[in-house]
């Protein structure tokens, strides 16, 4: 699955939990993804420490706890939207490329990414070329160092 190098715009962090929302170098949004930092816990009113803005990451993006999946029209535009500021929330459209599970699909996202990993709550029988939509939690995985 593909690495993305992205520059940390802004970052929210409560214990382990971060949400931040990232820049890519190329003209594409910025969009906000949660993860986890495992080295640094934050007390209430804590600033992030670990990775701040303006730090550049690599990773991948992957979408999961998705409660809504659902094939669409081939007339469809490939994309996503977020409209909750600072909320990792997405709603995204793509190609199912790669089954991995009744639960675990591979998709072409887009501006997201062409190997984008979905994790959907339910099975769901989808074949491959599928267009669907998808709503869930966009996350951001540390490519390994």
């Amino acid at each position: 699955m593909g690495i993305e190098s992205m520059v940390i715009e802004q970052i929210q962090g409560d214990g382990y939990e971060r949400v931040a929302k990232f820049k890519r170098e190329d003209e594409l949004p910025a969009v906000w993804c949660h993860f986890i930092q495992h080295d640094e816990y934050l007390e209430p009113g804590e600033e992030p420490q670990a990775l701040r803005s303006g730090c550049r990451v690599e990773g991948r993006f992957s979408i999961q706890l998705v409660l809504s999946c659902e094939p669409v029209h081939s007339d469809a535009q490939i994309g996503f939207k977020q409209e909750l500021e600072a909320s990792s929330h997405i709603e995204a459209v793509g190609r199912v490329t790669e089954r991995l599970d009744d639960d675990e699909f591979i998709g072409d996202f887009g501006p997201l990414g062409d190997s984008v990993r979905v994790e959907l709550e339910q099975s769901l029988e989808l074949e491959v070329g599928t267009l669907v939509r998808v709503k869930g939690n966009l996350e951001w995985e540390e490519a390994d160092g």
